[in-house]
C-alpha cells in the first residue's frame, strides 16, 4: 500500500531533518526506489572544504538481521562520489531487536512507530494501528 509507505518515509525524513538541518548545510535526498537494492536517503554537505555524507535506510521490521543490511553494499558508494565510505544509518521502529546490527551502523528509532507483540504498530490519535506487512 503506497499510503503506508509514504507515511513511514515522511516520518523518517522529518527525523532526518532534525538530525541534519539545512541551516547547517545538509541536503537530504530521497533515492529512487529500485526494488529493495538501494538505501532510501542520501544526506550530504560540504562544510569548510570537507565533504560529509550519510546513507540512510528505513527498515520496518521487528528484528533487524544481516540480510536487511545487504542494501548497504559496496555498490552504493558510487552514490556519494569519490569512492568515500559514508556514515551508515538505519532507521527502525521503536523497540525493534537491533542485537545483530554491527557497530559500524548508527541506529535511530522512528517516533510514532513501535514493535508490539511481534508486529509493527503506528501511534495515531491515541491508538495503536497495526501496520500491515508489505
Amino acid at each position: 500500500m503506497g499510503s503506508q509507505t509514504d507515511i513511514v518515509y515522511s516520518y523518517a525524513e522529518r527525523s532526518l531533518r532534525k538530525m541534519y538541518p539545512t541551516t547547517e548545510g545538509w541536503s537530504i535526498q530521497r533515492q529512487a526506489m529500485v526494488g529493495n537494492s538501494t538505501p532510501d536517503f542520501q544526506i550530504s554537505r560540504k562544510y569548510r572544504g570537507i565533504s560529509e555524507s550519510v546513507i540512510a535506510a528505513v527498515i520496518m521490521d521487528t528484528r533487524i538481521g544481516a540480510d536487511d543490511l545487504s542494501i548497504f553494499s559496496s555498490d552504493m558508494f558510487t552514490l556519494t562520489g569519490a569512492g568515500k565510505i559514508p556514515k551508515k544509518l538505519v532507521i527502525i521502529p521503536e523497540g525493534a531487536d537491533v542485537s545483530s546490527i554491527p557497530d559500524e551502523f548508527d541506529v535511530i528509532e522512528l517516533k510514532g512507530f513501535a514493535c508490539k507483540d511481534d508486529k509493527i504498530v503506528w501511534w495515531k490519535r491515541n491508538n495503536f494501528v497495526e501496520a500491515q506487512a508489505e
